[in-house]
């Protein structure tokens, strides 16, 4: 597995909005070398991926378009519009373990932590962590609501499985 991540956006997504989160992300991964080029690329997503019935993007086929722009990197993608997997309404956001992940920014209320919490959760998925019961960044949300309860940090369980 790489340890270095390259961050894509759609090309709607404020750059303001999240211009210090390679930084942050690289800070709040240090334990494992996580390297964050400080460059974030637009790439938009590929039509085939946009359900006009339901219209929403198909979080799957988002990870698996932005992996293939950067083999051999772990590869975070930033989504301002909607999307869902599987049976899910929506999700804030989708990993392929070992190779990369999504979040759309859809329901994050352009809120630049809560951007940042829901990119480390996702990076913790693609690091192999699942969803935490503790007080953590893992724990699973189910509405914005919880989302917007749960820690910005990893519980030192969480944490000492990222060694």
């Amino acid at each position: 597995m790489g340890r270095s991540c390259q961050i894509y956006r759609q090309s709607k997504v404020d750059s303001n909005l999240i211009s210090e989160l390679p930084a942050r992300i690289e800070q709040c991964f240090t334990n494992i070398g996580l390297k964050v080029s400080p460059e974030i690329h637009i790439l938009d997503p590929p039509p085939k991926a946009y359900s006009k019935s339901r219209g929403q993007y198909k979080a799957g086929e988002v990870v698996d378009h932005c992996c293939r722009k950067a083999p051999g990197k772990i590869c975070l993608y930033l989504l301002k519009d909607d999307a869902y997997n599987g049976d899910l309404n929506f999700v804030f956001g989708v990993a392929h373990r070992r190779h990369g992940c999504m979040v759309t920014l859809y329901r994050l209320n352009n809120d630049p932590d809560f951007v940042y919490k829901e990119c480390v959760h996702e990076l913790g998925h693609v690091f192999g962590l699942g969803h935490c019961r503790l007080p953590c960044v893992m724990t699973f949300s189910n509405s914005v609501a919880e989302a917007h309860m749960k820690n910005i940090t990893f519980c030192p369980s969480c944490l000492s499985k990222l060694l």
